[in-house]
Parts: C-alpha cells; sequence; structure tokens
C-alpha cells in the first residue's frame, strides 16, 4: 500500500499510513522502525516527496524484516 501510495502521489494517505505504522511500532517496542516511520510520515506532511522516493526501498525493506521476525517468532512461516 506504501509503494501504492507513492506512486499515485497521495502524499495525504502516505502520511496517515506512516503515522499507523509508527504507533504499531512504538507500541510493539521496535523503536528503530518507529523513527523511520516517522521520518516517513513528517516528510509526507511537509510535502517531502523526493525524501519518501529516495527512501522508501529502505523503509519497506526494514519493515518486511520485522514483519519476518515476529512471523518466525510465532511460528506461522508466513
Amino acid at each position: 500500500l506504501l509503494r501504492e501510495l507513492v506512486e499515485k502521489e497521495d502524499i495525504k494517505r502516505y502520511a496517515v499510513e506512516a503515522h499507523g505504522v509508527k504507533g504499531v511500532m512504538a507500541s510493539s517496542c521496535i523503536p528503530e522502525l518507529s523513527a523511520t516511520a516517522k521520518s516517513h510520515e513528517l516528510a509526507a506532511k511537509e510535502g517531502n516527496l523526493e525524501y519518501i522516493k529516495d527512501n522508501l526501498d529502505s523503509f519497506l525493506k526494514e519493515y518486511e524484516d520485522v514483519l519476518e521476525f515476529i512471523n518466525g517468532y510465532l511460528g506461522t512461516g508466513e
């Protein structure tokens, strides 16, 4: 969804989704990803699409790594 929003340049919705990631990661005690999401949320609120595009792949990779770790920990294998 985040990639799709960037492609559509729907920066307002991107800010909302990044905010959601930030909150979930903060409450899950994953401060590094929460901080990354916060920087994306703030960039979106500032209209800084260039920052988002330049850093999207690393943000999504970090997010994917966390989800894989959680799935492995829970034994879901997905």
